[in-house]
């Protein structure tokens, strides 16, 4: 199982952040980015680059969840290579 650690926040609106997230596993680790809308709504990016043709090119994330749950267990248990 992952360790998972915000690392920052930005906020782009009083209801909308991208969090950076440090997930590890032993010496393995991988930044993800974590587009979060009303708390309700997740997108995960791999890069963050995506997260700039997200919000300027309408990119579609490859990761997508409607629960703090269901994005918690899949950091968790996100597969570092």
């Amino acid at each position: 199982m992952n360790s998972i650690k915000t690392i920052d926040t930005e906020y782009l609106r009083s209801d909308r952040t991208i969090d950076t997230i440090l997930v590890k596993q032993g010496v393995l680790s991988k930044t993800l980015w974590v587009y979060n809308f009303e708390g309700i709504h997740f997108r995960v990016f791999e890069r963050f680059l995506d997260v700039y043709y997200f919000s300027n090119y309408s990119f579609e994330a490859k990761y997508e969840f409607n629960s703090e749950k269901e994005l918690d267990d899949f950091l968790l248990n996100f597969h570092l290579n």
